[in-house]
């Protein structure tokens, strides 16, 4: 068993953030997209421009709202286990658990590592802080992951 227990900090928390802001933009800009483009058309077609208006605004604001989240503390993953055949993750009392072999690469940032998954999960929250591992040792988890780990400069 190989554990990560603690709250991500420096270059891990900034990567944490940044891979969550990117995550949740994909899925606001079809929200962006479904409501206001149409009703755009249809302010153009029957010229009311206050429709229009309202329409970009509403757009601005779903694909940018994610960016509260560098304002508002969002949780972040607490412990991420890897046990068996899964890797699960801890965020604020919510399990998150992939299977080990959807494992499509594994990214070494020096300090951190971040999971990418091949079964088409594009989650930001399996990111491992290598000062907080507490069960295990780093040797154990990069020859658990021997061949997946790509070192990132």
């Amino acid at each position: 068993m190989i554990e990560f227990n603690g709250i991500l900090t420096g270059n891990a928390k900034k990567y944490y953030m940044k891979r969550s802001i990117n995550f949740w933009r994909k899925f606001t800009l079809l929200g962006a997209l479904i409501v206001p483009v149409p009703l755009a058309i249809f302010s153009i077609v029957k010229h009311i421009s206050i429709l229009f208006y309202i329409s970009c605004i509403v757009a601005f604001l779903c694909y940018f709202a994610p960016c509260v989240i560098k304002i508002v503390k969002r949780a972040m993953p607490e412990k991420i286990c890897i046990d068996g055949e899964t890797i699960s993750c801890d965020i604020g009392g919510q399990l998150e658990s992939i299977f080990l072999e959807d494992i499509k690469v594994i990214h070494d940032y020096g300090d951190f590592y971040s999971f990418m998954f091949t079964n088409g999960q594009h989650t930001p929250h399996f990111v491992c802080q290598k000062d907080l591992l507490t069960k295990g040792t780093i040797e154990d988890f990069e020859v658990l992951f021997e061949g997946k780990i790509i070192k990132v400069n």
